[in-house]
């Protein structure tokens, strides 16, 4: 049976507390820590920082850089695709002298498929195509390049 002097859970606390001086002391040591920073960025404010007066206000009106702001850019979208609608869909002549036109991409495929592909002219510009490479060499084992002199 439990004696009615020690009843679980009633009157059980700690016998012993913290030495109030320990508590002090450390309330004073934050104190005084905080004061110290205090000083140094009042100090450091005072070297790295100098008083200066402030700038003048502007005058005048600002202009702004860059390109205006669209104020309906839907229109200006809607503009766009018109225009390159139209380049796609219709016809045009690139170069007349030489008999190059632009025509719309399904006229050209379908021309395409009926006369079948034609050759350019000997005398025609090359055209630049990248070379594709013929096998494929690992890094580690291709010659190094020189450099450009």
């Amino acid at each position: 049976m439990v004696s009615p002097e020690r009843v679980p859970g009633r009157g059980d606390y700690e016998h012993r507390d913290a030495a109030p001086r320990g508590v002090v002391y450390a309330a004073v040591a934050f104190v005084v820590t905080l004061s110290l920073f205090g000083v140094v960025a009042v100090v450091l404010d005072g070297l790295l920082e100098p008083d200066r007066p402030a700038p003048p206000p502007i005058t005048g009106r600002l202009e702004r850089g860059g390109p205006p702001l669209n104020v309906e850019p839907e229109d200006t979208l809607a503009d766009a695709r018109r225009r390159h609608r139209a380049r796609l869909e219709g016809t045009a002549w690139v170069d007349r002298d030489a008999g190059i036109a632009r025509i719309p991409i399904d006229t050209a495929l379908r021309l395409t498929a009926e006369r079948g592909w034609q050759e350019p002219p000997p005398d025609a510009p090359p055209t630049v195509q990248t070379p594709v490479p013929q096998e494929r060499v690992p890094l580690k084992d291709r010659p190094e390049e020189e450099p450009p002199q």
